[in-house]
């Protein structure tokens, strides 16, 4: 039995974005819609084909470049491994805020119940948090770059995140163990 440990080291280029500086009142934005890496799994599973629909599962995209673009603009980022509400869950508790979302704002895979893509993992898309003041600024320059951007709810002091008004339960993302 082998075993295959990798350890990368690096220097940093620009503003590292942290999940941990999130404030009350900053704007909560997406890079792109969720769901697109269940309906990826579904599909390979039913076709075992590799193709468009099963690569955003078989091979998802890093948004470094979107990253970079955001970096000196947001408050803080995670990206979406263990689905969505779970890892803004892990932005609330780092940042020490709450977040309330409107479902209407929220991209996501027509295939599928918004429910589903709230909760799948794989997408890796980024959750992040801009300033009321920067956010003008930042559709400005990702329009310019032709990126998009959803923004999809708000901060708040109640350490809570809010879909519609209403508590969302946080723990159906993936489970690591």
């Amino acid at each position: 039995q082998y075993q295959i440990s990798v350890t990368v080291f690096g220097k940093q280029h620009s503003n590292i974005l942290l999940r941990n500086n999130a404030c009350v009142g900053d704007i909560v934005c997406l890079s792109g819609p969720l769901g697109n890496g269940l309906f990826g799994m579904q599909n390979f599973k039913k076709f075992n084909k590799k193709n468009k629909t099963s690569s955003a599962y078989l091979k998802p995209k890093a948004l470094i470049n979107y990253g970079k673009s955001i970096a000196d603009l947001a408050s803080s980022a995670i990206d979406i491994s263990d689905g969505f509400l779970q890892d803004l869950g892990h932005l609330s508790k780092a940042s020490n805020v709450g977040f309330e979302l409107s479902s209407g704002l929220i991209p996501h895979n027509s295939n599928l119940s918004l429910n589903q893509c709230l909760n799948c993992g794989d997408d890796y898309q980024l959750i992040f948090t801009v300033p009321k003041k920067l956010i003008q600024p930042l559709k400005k320059k990702m329009k310019r770059k032709k990126l998009e951007i959803y923004q999809v709810g708000n901060s708040i002091k109640r350490k809570n995140i809010l879909l519609d008004g209403k508590i969302t339960a946080l723990s159906k993302g993936y489970k690591h163990f």
